[in-house]
């Protein structure tokens, strides 16, 4: 899913190739750029250095229409103003979408709420409002322009809506060719619109785009996730799908939480994975958009959840789990991220030295204890290799008060036990050697 107010995209550029492994040349490498905690010690400028460097070169923004008209013919184009600012300090190519449907809400002012899309009163102020955004966006190098953001998810099985949503889009999409000759026009749609419920729809309106947008988180229906290597499925189907068109993927994550039934281990080799099945369709797939950088806070979290309208507890932990670095203080790589570095230098992205072996000692060796201070329930992610690890608590005195063994994917019940509140010792020591692995302290409320 997309998110709207928070998340900074990048794109990508569309040249055909015919090489079995990626290059910087014909495929781009994206990251979503959302800031940490600590956005004063890691502000924007420090995420954009730390993504330009392992290779980015293109930026999007997916506005939706209600950002620029928030109410009827009341127009602020703020965030227009600073893109076409920021193009004259980072001068890389743009993408942008303008979107009257984000997922699963219409994102257009409210007076056309129920009108349908195909209304020319709707239509006519699409128009204005586009006309609007490109006036205030001149300086800026314009690759591609999305209209509707996951349309499919709304638009749903309804029939009718669909042929009233394309008829809006062929109008609209015509008159932003007609407007700024030579753009580049790209839809996006979730994977499983594309291919199950709405396909059909889905390849209609795409007849009438240039660029080839697709949504894909390696999720179930329960948001728990599909193991890494179904990656080459899903980039396989789309490909058949559209053969003859450049493919974006514009939201590419895979969360790393144990409630997901993930873990971090997981994640970094569905970065690892994504890499394989690129080359394998490199004249195909042109940019991917990995979702991004840092976790969400859990206000974030929160906000989406209410928009979405799903309360769902593991929706919830997908939503704070699919950064590529965490959330508190200034953030801190993920497994994910140093895998998606490594993959992205063996390919030419940048001249960083990837010593793989430490890289690996990393991974092998990254744990993750939460939540911290917890009241009853420890969450323990682990790589798989260490399954069968002990953990083992001390009290201030010194004495073993707890001990269990743990899992990849562990949650542990410290209820019953009346384990006092206070601050406890922690180790977890490996199946075989029994070598400490990681320690720490906790706090039990």
């Amino acid at each position: 899913m997309n998110h709207l107010y928070t998340a900074f995209f990048v794109g990508f550029l569309f040249v055909s190739s015919t090489y079995a492994q990626i290059n910087p040349a014909n495929n781009l490498i994206a990251i979503s750029m959302n800031l940490p905690e600590d956005s004063a010690h890691f502000p924007f400028d420090s995420c954009f250095t730390l993504c330009y460097n392992l290779g980015m070169r293109s930026a999007d923004f997916p506005f939706s229409w209600n950002m620029f008209e928030p109410a009827p013919s009341k127009y602020d184009l703020t965030l227009a103003d600073e893109l076409n600012a920021f193009s004259t300090i980072f001068p890389i190519a743009m993408n942008i979408s303008l979107s009257p449907i984000a997922t699963n809400n219409r994102t257009m002012p409210a007076d056309l709420s129920a009108l349908p899309f195909n209304s020319p009163i709707l239509i006519h102020r699409y128009e204005i409002v586009l006309d609007s955004v490109f006036e205030h966006i001149k300086n800026v190098n314009l690759f591609t322009f999305r209209i509707g953001i996951e349309f499919d998810v709304y638009l749903g099985t309804d029939t009718v809506m669909w042929q009233q949503y394309i008829e809006f889009f062929d109008s609209v999409a015509a008159y932003a060719r007609l407007r700024r000759p030579g753009i580049r026009i790209a839809c996006e749609a979730t994977y499983d619109g594309m291919t199950t419920y709405a396909r059909d729809h889905v390849l209609a309106i795409n007849q009438n785009c240039d660029v080839i947008g697709v949504s894909y988180y390696n999720l179930n229906s329960d948001f728990t996730v599909k193991l890494p290597v179904y990656i080459h499925t899903a980039f396989n189907t789309v490909v058949n799908l559209f053969p003859a068109k450049p493919i974006y993927f514009v939201e590419l994550g895979y969360p790393s939480s144990v409630i997901c039934k993930s873990s971090y281990s997981m994640q970094a080799q569905f970065i690892d994975e994504i890499f394989s099945a690129w080359d394998s369709a490199a004249s195909h797939v042109v940019a991917i958009n990995f979702l991004q950088l840092h976790d969400f806070s859990p206000q974030l979290v929160q906000y989406y959840s209410s928009f979405y309208r799903i309360q769902d507890t593991i929706f919830k932990e997908y939503l704070g789990s699919y950064g590529l670095r965490t959330y508190p203080g200034i953030g801190s790589n993920k497994p994910a991220f140093d895998r998606l570095v490594c993959d992205a230098a063996k390919r030419g992205y940048s001249n960083i030295i990837c010593n793989e072996a430490v890289n690996q000692e990393a991974l092998n060796t990254h744990i993750v204890i939460r939540p911290n201070p917890f009241t009853n329930v420890l969450y323990i992610e682990i790589p798989r290799e260490y399954d069968g690890s002990e953990l083992i608590l001390t009290n201030s005195l010194g004495k073993i008060v707890y001990r269990s063994t743990v899992q990849n994917e562990c949650v542990l019940d410290l209820s019953e036990g009346s384990l006092p509140a206070g601050l406890y010792l922690y180790e977890i020591r490996s199946p075989l050697s029994h070598q400490v692995l990681t320690d720490g302290k906790l706090i039990k409320k």
